[in-house]
Formats: structure tokens, sequence, C-alpha cells
């Protein structure tokens, strides 16, 4: 039976007619709500983790299309990349066919993950017809001033030969793609101005619901700090400018030390140390950007530098802890106060004096550093500063799969921006990738062009774009796609922007986030996308609230001696508490770690639906821990969410056996019993908790646990009306309870098994006519706030002072011993129960009967 609806399912889920029903039409009467989710690159499979985020966002998209709004829910490719180029240059394959092979395979797989996105509004990065659009911002970047190209010290990753940025380059100085150890060039790079937006990227993070550990990485990263900037005497004309953020301490300085790659080092260094110095440099510049701060090197150059403040020579030093891009590259070594600087002083031997120190600690931090700030400004020698951490945008690849960027370089006229007509901008589709020289060759010559201004020989340039650019604004262009005049029409980005939820990993928390800001503010700069903003100073911020789910975790195993990873094949896993490697007998050391093939510890998601059902695998994925926190995944636990769906089936089994009660007439007022009472709290109060997940906490979790509380509800009232006497007067109000909290069920279970909650309402609905035929028509039920109003209340039944049971009554029968006793006694079940007690005790205002035999 699971086979035979498994395919049934997969049959609706590439119909035309299903994939139809999730195009968002346009109408502007309705609430709109935009949900995206970060578009994946299309590497060719999806794992466990994909299906994971996909089902988070689609279960919420669900849940909106049910409300009635107008949801936006769109997905595409962020497909230029290494990747491509390095499997074309081992295939022999032109990167876009193994691109678009890809993206073929992914999207088969998340129909069959069951996603509803909008595939009317597919785009790839890829498609000249959409970085025709990309290169039109850059170009705008270039007319504000905001792009532009400098000789720059960068990252190489010498395997993919392209430049890195910092940001992905790991603590271990290795690139974050490639494992290779990153070395250092000085190439002429081009940068987006991003540091000209510094202030409203900080004031914009005040404005938006994300999480607070990500708008702190956002924070650090930007790294705002106010100090003083001052300058040491190396001599009567030359002098060495420092930053501190702890003015307070410039009386305690033992030392000066400058980055490897201070100018100071070009020309100042006597001659007694230029060998020692020069050695030295060599070395350290070998490094990456981000060196590891507890591997620090330094030197002695030779030089002493005179505190303006104290007078006092001071040796000048260079480190490896010093960041070259910050500020001015050198810093004041107060070891007394810095942990870094204490670590550096005892690497070189420097002694630590107690000079300053005296006269400081009778005087307060703030008293300290007016007084120096007032000295520096006063004689001249130092300012208030405020520095940033965050370094303009490289974005120059020496890569073809990518945007080309879009400028054109003349010996005469100098560099200019490809004139618009001209775009897109792109590389011949017939490159020889595997052929490196004939690559160049071919490169060479596209790159001969003419000078739209002079019409004399010219050069195009031949970096294309970090695909952080592509990335930076690609959801404005999910709202019109097919637009050929504009990016996107500022009407549709009136009524459509800004996206009202984000869901994707915190790992792009600082890149892709970052980025997306800063170009977004931009462009509503520019006039591209309206301002929504009241504060125009922080301006447009693109995404209201953002959702960072967990990541997925394995179980591992690995053999205790080596730390070799193990297959499951590898093991003998008859007592699954105790795994012992089959060769050895050894037992294997257990662990969750992050999905990986090189780990055997990944899970097929296809694999995961074929066996178990595209349903349970939705609401095993959802259900096992909270969408933020980390899942274990252990497929024993599906089980679990099998025995949930098999319980609705039979709800809805046994409902069509039994004979619906009779309406009452139209305005008649329905008058419920007790037993439906408290079922119809419970079913309301169910519906509120829900909706309020959805809304606010995304708790999903907490949801499907609430929907088999209230599974569980149902089957004991089902099981009392199968009992209960039809002429019984309550048992038609209690059966109408019954039928709505039901109804209610697969409402609100249809988006998160749309499947089962769609076949179970169609058998339903043969009971009553006057219900739509499609669940997605009912639309998410709404609260009753009346059913809200707690009437019922728990007594406690206990014999001899034990409880035996408790029962739900409303308040007005507790103040009714005869009856409430009544009510008690028939639930002592036991023939020995039922002779005539020496008492009855009602206590607690009716909240406790006691008979005491």
């Amino acid at each position: 039976m699971r086979t035979r609806s498994l395919n049934v399912g997969c049959k609706l889920l590439h119909s035309n007619a299903h994939r139809k029903c999730f195009t968002s039409a346009v109408r502007r009467n309705e609430s709109k709500f935009y949900l995206l989710v970060m578009f994946p690159y299309p590497s060719g499979t999806l794992h466990v983790g994909h299906f994971r985020v996909y089902t988070i966002a689609d279960v919420l998209a669900r849940y909106r299309r049910l409300l009635g709004s107008k949801l936006i829910f769109p997905m595409g490719w962020d497909a230029f990349g290494l990747p491509a180029e390095n499997a074309a240059i081992q295939h022999r394959v032109a990167p876009a066919t193994w691109t678009q092979d890809n993206i073929t395979k992914m999207k088969a797989q998340m129909l069959k993950m069951g996603t509803s996105f909008d595939w009317n509004r597919e785009l790839s990065t890829c498609d000249p017809e959409f970085y025709r659009w990309t290169q039109f911002i850059f170009i705008e970047m270039y007319k504000a001033g905001l792009a532009y190209q400098k000789e720059a010290l960068v990252n190489w990753d010498p395997v993919d030969c392209t430049v890195l940025a910092n940001e992905q380059v790991d603590d271990e100085g290795r690139a974050e793609r490639s494992g290779a150890v990153v070395e250092k060039k000085l190439l002429r790079q081009w940068f987006l101005k991003i540091s000209e937006y510094t202030e409203s990227l900080l004031g914009g993070l005040d404005t938006i619901e994300w999480p607070s550990n990500v708008k702190q990485l956002q924070k650090n990263w930007i790294g705002k700090s106010s100090g003083l900037q001052f300058d040491f005497k190396l001599s009567d004309s030359i002098g060495l400018s420092v930053f501190t953020t702890r003015p307070d301490t410039v009386n305690e300085v033992e030392f000066v030390c400058v980055s490897p790659y201070h100018p100071l080092l070009d020309s100042c260094i006597p001659a007694s140390h230029s060998k020692e110095v020069c050695e030295f440099l060599v070395s350290a510049r070998k490094c990456a950007l981000h060196d590891d701060p507890t591997a620090m090197k330094g030197i002695w150059t030779g030089l002493t530098a005179a505190s303006p403040f104290t007078g006092r020579k001071v040796p000048v030093y260079i480190g490896t802890y010093v960041d070259a891009q910050y500020a001015t590259g050198a810093v004041m070594g107060v070891p007394a106060h810095d942990e870094r600087d204490r670590r550096f002083a005892s690497l070189m031997g420097i002694e630590i004096s107690l000079n300053g120190a005296e006269s400081s600690v009778m005087r307060s931090r703030k008293e300290l550093a007016d007084d120096a700030f007032r000295k520096a400004e006063q004689a001249g020698f130092g300012k208030a500063v405020t520095q940033y951490r965050l370094r303009d945008w490289l974005i120059s690849r020496q890569r073809l799969w990518g945007t080309p960027i879009p400028i054109i370089h003349c010996t005469s006229c100098g560099t200019m921006p490809v004139p618009d007509n001209q775009l897109p901008v792109t590389f011949p589709s017939d490159m020889p990738m595997h052929d490196y020289a004939e690559r160049d060759s071919v490169v060479n010559e596209w790159a001969k062009c003419q000078c739209p201004k002079c019409k004399g020989p010219a050069l195009r340039e031949t970096d294309t774009m970090d695909t952080f650019v592509d990335s930076s604004w690609y959801w404005v262009r999910y709202l019109d796609p097919k637009n050929s005049k504009q990016l996107c029409s500022p009407e549709i980005a009136k009524d459509d922007l800004p996206v009202d939820l984000y869901v994707g990993g915190v790992e792009h928390a600082i890149l892709h986030l970052l980025y997306a800001r800063f170009v977004y503010k931009f462009l509503t700069d520019r006039g591209f996308i309206p301002n929504h903003s009241p504060d125009h100073a922080v301006g447009n911020e693109p995404f209201k609230r953002l959702f960072s789910q967990g990541m997925v975790q394995g179980k591992t195993y690995k053999c205790p001696d080596s730390g070799r990873y193990l297959r499951i094949s590898d093991l003998d896993l008859t007592d699954g508490d105790t795994p012992r490697i089959r060769s050895t007998g050894l037992l294997a050391k257990v662990s969750w770690e992050k999905m990986s093939k090189s780990k055997y510890n990944g899970v097929n998601p296809e694999e995961v639906i074929d066996e178990h059902g595209l349903d349970a695998a939705r609401l095993y994925v959802l259900h096992k821990a909270a969408p933020q926190d980390e899942l274990m995944w252990d497929s024993r636990a599906i089980l679990g969410v099998q025995r949930f769906m098999e319980r609705i089936r039979k709800l809805v089994k046994q409902r069509t056996e039994q004979t619906s009660p009779k309406k009452p007439k139209s305005g008649n007022r329905v008058t419920f019993s007790d037993e439906a009472i408290d079922l119809r709290l419970h079913v309301h109060r169910t519906l509120d908790l829900v909706t309020e997940a959805f809304e606010s906490t995304y708790l999903l979790n907490q949801a499907i646990s609430d929907l088999i509380k209230l599974s569980q509800r149902l089957e004991k009232s089902a099981a009392h009306l199968h009992s209960a006497s039809q002429e019984n007067s309550d048992y038609s109000t209690w059966l109408r309870a019954y039928d709505e909290g039901l109804f209610i069920l697969l409402r609100m279970m249809q988006p998160f098994a749309p499947k089962m909650a769609s076949e179970a309402w169609e058998t339903l609905c043969l009971l009553d006519s006057t219900f739509p035929r499609s669940i997605g028509q009912a639309g998410w039920p709404k609260v009753d706030e009346h059913a809200l109003v707690e009437v019922m209340e728990t007594c406690v039944v206990m014999v001899n002072g034990r409880k035996v049971d408790a029962l739900r009554v409303s308040k007005d029968v507790m103040q009714r011993e005869p009856d409430l006793i009544e009510l008690a006694r028939k639930r002592l079940s036991s023939p020995a129960l039922q002779q005539k007690p020496k008492r009855i005790v009602v206590a607690n205002g009716g909240k406790v009967v006691n008979f005491v035999f």
C-alpha cells in the first residue's frame, strides 16, 4: 500500500497542475509574504541538510498559502564558481553543460522532496540574462565611485589559481575550498567600497528581527572602535603613527610594533639590521593575511621611537600579529594591559618596567584617557579617530566561470565601463578549459576590442567577479525575472520588497548577508528600489527577519587506535549500543559529526523518502529537533511519526463508519456538553499554539508534538463515543465537537504532511458536502476565542487517599456535590470498589473526591 501511495504522490508532485498551483498570482489587494530560502550551488546532489532547510521553508510557505497570502516562494541556482570550472577541466566538458546537468538532477530531487517552489521565477546566476544585470550594478557602482581598481596584497590560492577574500582563509592559513596553504601576492584588483556604508550597515541591524548571534557576528566584522591616533618620533622629520583604543595606557608603552608590510620598512631600516630584517620579511610575507595569532613571530628593526607623552624612547619591532589592513598598521605595545603584547614581549625578551604605572594608580581610566586626548590635540601630535575593521570588498577573481567585469582599458582614454548596449559581456562559449595554453590564447584574443571613446585598440578586463556579487541581489530579480529593460520593475519592487523571512544557514552570517545588505542599500540610494525605511540615514534593509537552521549531524564511527573513519560494513552492529570493528573486535568510538562522504556518515534523502514515504520523512526531519538546533540523524526515530500518521488514518477511517449528527437549524446556537466543551478547549488551544509556531517562534518540532497530543486526545474521544449511546442527549454535540477537532487537525497537518492530509480530507468530506473538496481551499482554521475560555476543571478521583483517575468537569458541576460524586463513582472500575464506601470526602472545592472503603 505504501509503495502505491508514494507513486501516486510522485505523480502529483510532477504534474503540471500541481506545479501551477504554486505560482504566485499578481493580486495587489492581498497581503504579501515573501519567503526566501538560500539558493544552492548546483553540485549535483542534495543532501539531508538541504532536505531539512527546504522542508522547513516549505512548511512555512504552505501555511502562508492556507492563510490566503500572496506568497512569493521562488527558487534558483547560485551557479558560478570554481567547482564547475575544475570539473570542466577534469572531464573536458563545458562548465555550462556540467552545471545545467546538475541543475536538472537537483530540480528533480527538490520535486521529490515535496517542495512547493514557484518555478516560474526560477533563475540561474550563470545565465547571461541574469548576470547582464550584475554587470549593470557594477557599472552603476563604478559611476558612483564605489568600484575601483588598485594594487593590493592578496591571498593567493596556488591550487585554484585565484584570489581569496580574507574570509575564505581558515585559521590555519589554508584556502577554505582547496585546502592549499595560502600565499601572498601583490596584484592589481577590483574592489567595491563597502566601507562607505559602515554606519548604515551598523545602524540597520537595530531595525531587523535577526538572531542576536548573527547581528553580533556582523558587528564584530564591521569592527567599529574609537580611540586615539598619534605619532611617535623616529627622528625630527620622521613620525610613526599608531592607533589605540586604550589611550589611558599611553604612559606605559614598552615598545612599538609594525606589520611586516608597513611602508616604514622600505626606507628606514638601519644598515646594521637590514640583512636580518630582510630575511625575516621574506619568511613572514609567505604567510596568509590571516595568520594564527598564537604563532606570532617578530624581530627588532634596530630603530627606536620617542613617545610624545613621556619622551621615553622605546624599541620598534616587526610583528606578525599586527594587522597590516587595520588602522595604521602599527600598534603601541603595553604588556601590562594587553595579552598579545605580553606574549610578544615575552617572545622578544622585552623587559616590562613600571614606568608611568605609579602615576596611573590613583586615577580612573576615563581621567587618564581624557588627559591623553587633551594633550595630543593641544600639542598637535594626535587626535580622536574612529576606525573600522571592515575593509573594501575585493571582488576580482582570476577564473573564467564567473561574471566578467564589464570594464575596458584603453592606453589613450584610460579605464571605462562597457557601454550599456554591449551588455552582457560574455566569454567565448567554446573555451578549451582543459588546455591552459590554448585557453589563455583564446582569452587574450577575446580581450582585444575597440575603445568606445576614441575607437582605437583597447583591452577588455579578464577578471571575473566573486560569486558573492551574484548572490548579493538575486532575490530582487526573482520578482521580475523576465524583464529585459530593468533589473526589476520599481512598481513590483515597491509592492513585494523587502523579503519578509529569509531562511538559511548561519555559516553565511558574515559574507553573504553583509554583502547583500550593502548592495541592497546601494540600489535603494540609486533609486532602483523604493526606500521603505523611515530612517534614511540607516536606509533599506533587504530581509525583515532571518531564520538560521541548525546543521544535520550523522552517527560517526572511528577506530579507537588510528582515528580512521569506519564504514557501516566495517562494523558488527548486533548490539546497537556497543558497535564492534569486525576485523579486530575492538569497540568503535561513536560520535555525532557533520555529515560528510569522507566520514561515511551521510544519508541520502531520496533513499529515506523511498523507504519511509515523503510525509514521514518530512515529519521526522521537523520533529526530531528544534529547527534552529543541530539534528542528530537517527532513522529509527521515524517509526514514531509513522505511528502518529497511522493514528490519524485510523481516526478518519473510524469516523467514516459512524453516522453524522444532524445539523442544527440555521441560526440556532449549539449548546455543547461538558465533554464537548473540554474537547473544544484542547482543539482550539492546540490551534492557537501551532499558529504561534508558524507566526513567531518557528518551533515546528513543538507544533508537531502538540498535534500528536491532539490526535491522542481525539483517539480517547473516539473510544468514548464508540461506547456511548447515540440516544444520549450529549452524544450529538460531543460528536459535533469531535468532527470539528478532526477537521481542524487535518488542516493543521497539511503544511507538514500534505499528501496524507489531502487524502484524509477528501475521505472525510464525503460525510459533509459543505466542506471544500480540496484542503487547500479550506484554508487555515481560525481560533474560536470562546472555546479558549477555561470553563472546565480537573477533579482527581482517589480511593483510600491514592489517585486512581482524573476527570474534567465544568465549574458548575464542581459546585454540585451529588452530580460530581456520581461522575467520579463511574471512574471506579473494579467490581470490589462498587460497594458502598464508608465515607466520601469532597475537598478543595470539588477538585478532589476521595472514596474511603
